[in-house]
């Protein structure tokens, strides 16, 4: 038993210096690492004076063609972004002020329409008015031809009853229907063109006459 004891304990004493030993390795491959790196950065930070003190000798060293030549670069770069950025400036300006024109159309356009609609608006109801005047006065006077007319009508009656025919009127515009029929509840023609309905069900407008005409009747 003591012997397996010791071999156990020899086998693990084994293992942990390996362990041990395998620690201490990468320890010193970081420490070489990190010695890289260090090494790295001096020589960086050493170029990057050299490189200071090669060009301040320079700068220091330059002849006066030398230099000027050097602040006509400097005057050109500070010319050149000076430029870009006015360019910048007026590109936007110009943007803003389409921008502000296409508003302005729009609205213009917008009042326009109004003013375009209003105005048939207006036109129509003064057709209406017209028509209505028209129809008022026609029939007055109508009915006056009629009562002076009565006594000579009434003895030849029925002999022109039996030679003539009777002869209906269609009308053939608004002003016409509203003169016939006396009523204006039916639409103008700009009101009948400006509706796809009505198109597709009577064709044109000297249809719709003609229906709306049967529908609310006529003088003959």
């Amino acid at each position: 038993m003591n012997d397996v004891a010791l071999a156990l304990y020899d086998r693990a004493y084994e293992k942990y210096r390996d362990e041990g030993d395998t620690l201490i390795d990468r320890i010193t491959i970081l420490r070489g690492l990190d010695g890289d790196d260090y090494k790295k950065y001096r020589d960086e930070l050493s170029d990057y004076y050299k490189d200071g003190d090669y060009l301040l000798n320079k700068l220091t060293s330059m002849s006066d063609a030398e230099f000027n030549a050097f602040l006509a670069e400097v005057d050109a770069y500070e010319s050149d972004r000076e430029y870009e950025y006015n360019k910048y400036l007026d590109s936007v300006e110009q943007r803003n002020f389409y921008d502000r024109l296409q508003m302005e159309n729009n609205q213009f356009n917008d009042e326009m329409d109004f003013k375009e609609s209003e105005a048939e608006r207006d036109q129509r109801n003064k057709d209406r008015e017209y028509s209505l005047s028209l129809s008022k006065s026609s029939g007055s006077s109508a009915s006056s031809r009629s009562s002076s007319s009565s006594g000579r009508s009434g003895s030849s009656g029925s002999k022109s009853d039996n030679n003539s025919t009777k002869t209906t009127v269609v009308p053939k515009s608004y002003s016409q229907f509203v003169y016939y029929t006396g009523y204006a509840g039916i639409l103008t023609e700009s009101e009948f063109n400006s509706r796809k309905a009505s198109k597709e069900k009577y064709g044109n407008y000297e249809n719709y006459l003609v229906e709306m005409f049967a529908k609310y009747g006529g003088k003959q």
